[in-house]
Formats: structure tokens, sequence, C-alpha cells
């Protein structure tokens, strides 16, 4: 669970930060930019947590399989709604 959060935690702030960055506001093509970066903050998360979850196996490794993504959501969330 803690190597889920901190990747979610992450990929959240890191989200954040951008659309800081772009100032972004309530346009429409700003929240079209925000669902693009929300879509690519999904597909990173997932991926880390997928290579992740493999090296757990390899590794022997024990962990809860369906934890990890609840997890690192719900963090990322957290973390992107904090700042």
């Amino acid at each position: 669970m803690i190597v889920a959060g901190l990747i979610g935690g992450g990929t959240g702030y890191t989200t954040r930060y951008i659309e800081k960055e772009l100032k972004l506001t309530n346009t429409p093509e700003d929240k079209v930019i925000m669902i693009v970066l929300w879509l690519i903050e999904s597909l990173v998360r997932s991926g880390i947590i997928a290579s992740i979850e493999k090296d757990f196996i390899d590794c022997n490794i024990p962990y809860k399989k369906h934890v990890m993504p609840l997890t690192a959501w719900i963090s990322s969330w957290l973390v992107y709604l904090n700042r």
C-alpha cells in the first residue's frame, strides 16, 4: 500500500503541477486539456502499478492484488485535491 500510495501521490501532484503551470481555467479548451492530462495520468499510474505488481510476483513478494490500484487512485486524488 505504501508503494502504491507514493505512486498515486506522485502522479496526482504532477498533474496538478502541470495544470497550475499552464494556468488552466474553465474555458472549454482548458477542460479538454484537463481531461487529456487525467487520461495520461491514469495510464501512467496504471502502467507503473502493473510493472510493480509484476516485480512483486517475480520476487515472490506478497501483496494484495486489488488494493494497490485502489490505493494509488485514492492517493492520486487526495494529493491533487489538497494542492
